[in-house]
């Protein structure tokens, strides 16, 4: 019995330690700009509606290092208006693997 519990513990830490944390951009580094793509509205004005990033060494939860994003949005669309930012992975030819995971964290000063 004593051997079983062992092995099922074991197997439990295993599989635990398999399935940890997946950090995918600590900003330790300076950006790669290819990784990241700035979309907006068709209509934004480039002095109302942007996304400005950098990274910054405070405040930061973790590491050295953390992005800062400054942004606005003009009302510059019949149904509003957007700006979005978005990370790729910098292969082209893979995606990011999250099936280990079932769930994903920010952290974010506002």
């Amino acid at each position: 019995m004593k051997k079983q519990l062992l092995i099922g513990l074991v197997l439990v830490l295993a599989v635990s330690i398999s399935y940890g944390q997946k950090v995918i951009n600590g900003f330790d580094a300076a950006l790669d700009t290819s990784a990241w793509h700035i979309f907006m509205g068709d209509n934004a004005i480039a002095d109302s509606s942007y996304i400005d990033y950098t990274v910054v060494d405070d405040p930061v939860m973790a590491g050295d290092s953390a992005i800062k994003i400054v942004y606005s949005a003009q009302n510059s669309e019949s149904w509003g208006a957007f700006v979005k930012l978005e990370h790729w992975n910098p292969d082209s030819n893979t995606c990011y693997d999250f099936s280990g995971y079932d769930s994903i964290s920010f952290w974010y000063n506002n």
